[in-house]
C-alpha cells in the first residue's frame, strides 16, 4: 500500500491523460482525464454508476454532471465555472456518450476538444 505521503502526492496529479486520486482513505482510484479548459478538469470513471454522467472540477469544487440532461447529480461549481462546462457539454454531448460506453467496456477514452 501507498504511503499517505504518496497518496497525498497523488492527488495533486492533473495528468492530460489521466489522474489519480485517493479515495476513502483506502483506495486509489484511476480516471482519465477526456478535457481541459479554463482551469477546468473533466474526467470520466470507468465502471461508474448510471446514469451516464461526467465529473468536472474547478479549484477545490467537484461536481457530477448528468450527459443527457446536464443537471448537477451531486456536488457543485462555481456559477460561471458550471456555466462553461453545460457550453463545452452541450456541444460534446455525443463525444461524451461515446467515452461512456468505451469506459463500460474498459476501452481507452478519447480526449474531448476543450472549450474555445
Amino acid at each position: 500500500m501507498a504511503s499517505s505521503r504518496q497518496c497525498a502526492d497523488a492527488s495533486k496529479a492533473i495528468d492530460v491523460n489521466c489522474a489519480s486520486f485517493w479515495a476513502l482513505g483506502i483506495i486509489l482510484i484511476h480516471m482519465p482525464t477526456i478535457s481541459a479548459f479554463f482551469g477546468i478538469v473533466i474526467r470520466m470513471y470507468y465502471d461508474d454508476h448510471a446514469p451516464p454522467h461526467f465529473h468536472a472540477y474547478y479549484a477545490s469544487q467537484a461536481a457530477i454532471i448528468d450527459i443527457q440532461s446536464l443537471n448537477v447529480l451531486e456536488g457543485g461549481l462555481r456559477r460561471r465555472a458550471l456555466a462553461l462546462v453545460h457550453e463545452w457539454a452541450a456541444q460534446h454531448r455525443e463525444e461524451l456518450m461515446e467515452n461512456w460506453r468505451a469506459a463500460e467496456l474498459h476501452e481507452p477514452l478519447r480526449n474531448i476538444d476543450p472549450l474555445e
